[in-house]
């Protein structure tokens, strides 16, 4: 994660759902939403883009292994490759590094860890919420400049500062989505047996998801 010394505190998370069914029915219908990468990539940049509190922007270094595109860009290879990580995992990395960042004041998310701290986020969050996820090993080879053992470590620290703290309720989880994507409260819909937010549709919820892997590399 790196020697990060400017304080950092997120807004915490507003329980906005009177019910995990409430909250359950509004993550279905942003799954269902969501489950093309361009969209669900938008999502999570809108949701991750707050946490970069450092804005100066550093000359990158190919030498050393940083990557050549803009964050867009590296989440989009990310979802693409691993066909696995659904909206899910996505939304609950970045909440994940929300909850880093709100229990470790002095951390900060800018342009020299951003790629890296979202990247093991989702790694963590894969693991957890996958049946059938990749290995470290995996994850390594498709970053193309996070060498294993320094994924390992990173890994490591990442779940330290979380205090190993990764499970997320349903209630969190659409309230962090509902919070970050609308900014507002949402409201009873009565008429159509659940809650939304004003001014957005819900869509009927799809399918589930696409079953086979490929093992990655990009």
């Amino acid at each position: 994660v790196g020697d990060l010394e400017v304080p950092c505190s997120p807004a915490p998370t507003v329980p906005w759902f009177g019910s995990p069914e409430e909250a359950q029915w509004f993550l279905s219908s942003f799954y269902a939403e969501h489950r093309s990468t361009e969209k669900l990539c938008s999502a999570i940049l809108r949701m991750y883009s707050p946490l970069i509190t450092c804005s100066e922007v550093v000359p990158v270094n190919p030498d050393k292994g940083e990557p050549t595109v803009s964050l867009a860009e590296f989440l989009r290879r990310a979802l693409r490759l691993f066909r696995g990580v659904g909206p899910c995992v996505a939304v609950c990395a970045v909440l994940l590094v929300a909850r880093m960042l709100t229990r470790n004041r002095r951390l900060q998310v800018n342009s020299l860890n951003k790629y890296r701290l979202l990247y093991v986020a989702i790694m963590v969050s894969a693991k957890l919420y996958e049946d059938h996820t990749y290995t470290n090993a995996d994850f390594a080879t498709a970053s193309e400049y996070l060498p294993l053992v320094e994924l390992n470590w990173l890994e490591v620290q990442f779940l330290r500062y979380i205090q190993f703290d990764m499970f997320v309720t349903p209630m969190e989880l659409a309230s962090f989505v509902a919070s970050r994507l609308h900014g507002r409260p949402i409201v009873s819909d009565s008429c159509n047996g659940g809650f939304h937010t004003p001014g957005v549709s819900a869509p009927v919820p799809a399918a589930g998801p696409t079953e086979g892997r490929d093992r990655p590399g990009w």
